[in-house]
């Protein structure tokens, strides 16, 4: 049992004090120092549930903008365009780019 544990244990690298620090916190400043032992400017301790939202955000905006392109056949086909008419796929891109942007803000 002794050969097992010693095969499944990862050894670590041990982090710089600073990096520790910083880890507890979403965002912060400076990036790096070498210098500081903490971050000096901290805002939004870290929880999981942050990660979660972003994870939605992202999910949201990459399957928005995923839609508007696969709109753009059936635009053309109810105005009576040719099908693969670039207006509407450069119609359909801005519109995707503008509600991320809008979501955003």
């Amino acid at each position: 049992m002794l050969g097992c544990k010693t095969y499944w244990t990862i050894e670590l690298d041990p982090k710089p004090l600073y990096q520790v620090n910083s880890e507890r916190w979403v965002f912060f400043w400076p990036l790096k120092s070498n210098e500081l032992s903490a971050p000096r400017y901290k805002f939004l301790q870290f929880h999981r549930i942050y990660l979660f939202l972003a994870m939605i955000l992202v999910q949201f905006s990459a399957g928005s903008l995923y839609a508007y392109l696969n709109l753009a056949d059936a635009i053309n086909f109810h105005f009576k365009r040719p099908p693969g008419s670039s207006e509407t796929t450069v119609l359909a891109i801005v519109s995707g780019v503008t509600s991320l942007i809008s979501q955003e803000l």
